[in-house]
C-alpha cells in the first residue's frame, strides 16, 4: 500500500530568513514538527505534498488576499502574522481568509507557541472554534 503524503503540525511562512528559524525554532522546542517556506510558491507547493494542521503566514509574504485565500484552502488552520507597519484592517483580513487567529510583530513566543496550540486542538478536534479577538486565539 502506498504511503500517504507526510504529516507535519505547523508550516511557518515569512520571507526573513531569522524570523522564519526563530519560529522554528520556538515551535520545535514545543514539540511540533515544523517545515518552513520563505514565500508563497514554496508554500504553496509544500501544502501539496504534505498535510500540514496549522499554517503561519506572515502576510507581507503572502503578497496578496488571493495567496491568502489559498493558503486558508489547503491547510485546516491559518494564523496570520503582521508586521509592525501593517497598514490593513486586521479584521477584515481575518474574515475574508476565514483565519483561525492573528498574532504582530515582534511576536512573543509564548504567545506564537500558545496560538499555534490552540489551532492544532481545534484542527484536531480537542478545542472550541470561536476566537477570542483579543487574543487572536481559541479557547482552551
Amino acid at each position: 500500500m502506498a504511503a500517504g503524503p507526510a504529516r507535519l503540525d505547523v508550516l511557518v511562512v515569512d520571507g526573513d530568513t531569522n524570523i522564519r528559524a526563530s519560529f522554528g525554532t520556538i515551535l520545535r522546542s514545543a514539540g511540533h514538527q515544523v517545515d518552513e517556506a520563505a514565500d508563497a510558491p514554496s508554500a504553496l507547493e509544500k501544502l501539496q505534498t504534505a498535510g500540514f494542521g496549522v499554517v503561519v503566514v506572515d502576510v507581507a509574504t503572502a503578497l496578496d488576499i488571493g495567496v491568502l485565500a489559498r493558503f486558508a484552502h489547503s491547510a485546516p488552520q491559518v494564523v496570520l502574522v503582521f508586521g509592525p507597519d501593517a497598514e490593513v484592517d486586521v479584521d477584515m483580513l481575518m474574515a475574508a481568509v476565514q483565519a483561525f487567529g492573528h498574532l504582530h510583530k515582534p511576536v512573543d513566543p509564548i504567545r506564537l507557541r500558545t496560538t499555534v496550540a490552540a489551532a492544532l486542538a481545534v484542527h484536531r478536534g480537542e478545542g472550541g472554534s470561536s476566537i477570542l479577538p483579543e487574543q487572536g486565539v481559541a479557547p482552551a
